[in-house]
């Protein structure tokens, strides 16, 4: 079902922010996750062989000078100049959080057990014991102003970070002769038959103004 997830979370997400005129906001966005997560259970509750529905979730919202980067998970959202990474999402996993809190070492973190435990996605379970209530977690959101002609936003899911670190990702979106088809080719092939996990990627350049 996590096909699915993915698909209601995205769907919904982008219906609520197209239907809605209020002016970006955080509120906004944790509105139109809240609907995602609404969805999910809704369609969990017709689907009773079901226990659990999710998905992780990377937004990108651009305007006049400005963007607007939400995201919940291991997703992630880079915005990249040149040869410069100038902003990446935190991965929202419990080892991250671990190694914020000083409880383990950035060596641990490689092999701790949980290392691939989400501490936030977008999701519903069923109700136990110790769940009564579904708990919607909230998007992380970065307002981003310092935007310029050529800049790149990336946006990927955690199945491209198994084969793109970020030295090889910069180094082809900073490429100057190749077009931006084959920097995504370049980036595709890096995955296609090494990512174990589904891997899906979104790059985005910032026009130059026509003259």
């Amino acid at each position: 079902m996590g096909e699915e997830a993915s698909r209601i979370v995205a769907e919904s997400v982008y219906e609520f922010l197209v239907a809605d005129a209020r002016e970006i906001s955080q509120e906004l966005i944790n509105d139109a996750v809240t609907l995602a997560h609404q969805r999910l259970n809704a369609c969990m509750d017709e689907n009773h062989l079901v226990s659990r529905m999710g998905s992780t979730l990377t937004l990108l919202c651009l305007a006049e000078n400005a963007a607007v980067v939400a995201h919940i998970g291991d997703s992630r959202v880079y915005h990249i100049r040149q040869e410069e990474i100038l902003y990446r999402t935190r991965d929202h996993k419990q080892v991250e959080d671990m190694l914020e809190d000083g409880l383990i070492t950035k060596e641990q973190a490689l092999t701790h057990p949980w290392r691939n435990r989400l501490s936030r996605s977008v999701s519903v379970e069923c109700a136990s014991k110790d769940h009564t209530e579904p708990r919607y977690d909230a998007p992380h959101c970065q307002w981003i102003r310092d935007i310029k002609p050529g800049d790149y936003f990336f946006l990927c899911t955690d199945g491209v970070l198994e084969q793109v670190e970020d030295d090889f990702l910069v180094r082809v979106l900073s490429e100057g002769a190749p077009s931006n088809e084959q920097k995504i080719k370049s980036l595709k092939e890096k995955c296609d038959g090494g990512s174990k996990d589904n891997y899906t990627a979104l790059l985005v350049q910032i026009a130059y103004e026509r003259l």
